[in-house]
């Protein structure tokens, strides 16, 4: 008799167990939770685009510590693949797209607004 009444318990807990894991799933709370979790991997797309550094330093910089100018990161990616070594380059204000463009094109020019103007 106790084996069978420690069976029905065995599977009233397992049935408990799986009913409180499905209401937790449902909750606002724990899908942010899940959400963040998958933003922390390795192998997530704002770590692999160096944004946690970025937050970190409060800075628009790379995953490698490297300047990057205040472009979305697919405008950056976008001009990445079009860049060449031979090009100038003129920018209206200076910053850290200065220094991004400084590496990657022959030529930087940057036109400064005067403070007294602005």
């Amino acid at each position: 008799m106790k084996s069978r009444s420690r069976q029905f318990r065995g599977r009233l807990r397992g049935k408990i167990r799986k009913g409180i894991r499905r209401l937790c799933l449902v909750t606002p709370l724990t899908a942010t939770l899940h959400a963040l979790r998958s933003l922390l991997r390795k192998s997530s797309y704002l770590k692999s685009i160096g944004w946690f550094e970025s937050y970190r330093r409060r800075l628009p910089v790379s995953r490698a510590g490297e300047a990057i100018p205040w472009y979305t990161y697919g405008a950056t990616a976008f001009l990445e693949g079009r860049i060449r070594p031979s090009m100038l380059v003129f920018e209206y204000g200076s910053g850290h797209s200065t220094l991004w463009w400084s590496h990657r094109v022959r030529q930087n020019r940057q036109l400064r607004a005067r403070s007294a103007l602005v």
